[in-house]
């Protein structure tokens, strides 16, 4: 006869739900995700704002230069209230001349608004 050994029965049982260091590390993962995404976002956004202020201190130049080419606007050193524009900005202008003939000079035009600055060369009558 033979003998049967006992088998001892151990039973295992399955792991419901998570650890402690599972919830946690799967916190910190979501975190940095949430953190990454939002660091664009704003990123993005600050761009954004910038950009809009650019191309409003540009039209505003722009629309000063259009005003000093037409003549409609006298060249002077100092600033230019551009009137035509809501608000009337105030616009920085500075130049410098050449003499290139005994009726007109070259004047190297710099007007500045804001952080912005455009520059051109006008052909002017020449006052001196």
């Amino acid at each position: 006869m033979t003998r049967k050994m006992p088998v001892a029965c151990a039973t295992i049982q399955a792991q419901e739900g998570f650890s402690l260091l599972e919830a946690l590390v799967s916190l910190i993962i979501a975190s940095l995700v949430v953190g990454g995404v939002s660091a664009v976002y704003s990123a993005h956004a600050d761009s954004k704002k910038r950009l809009q202020i650019k191309e409003q201190e540009f039209a505003v130049l722009e629309s000063a230069m259009q005003g000093l080419i037409s003549g409609t606007i006298p060249l002077k050193q100092g600033n230019l209230n551009v009137e035509a524009l809501r608000g009337a900005p105030m616009v920085s202008v500075a130049y410098t001349t050449v003499r290139s003939s005994d009726k007109l000079a070259l004047a190297k035009v710099t007007l500045r608004y804001g952080g912005s600055a455009l520059q051109t060369s006008l052909l002017i009558p020449d006052t001196q």
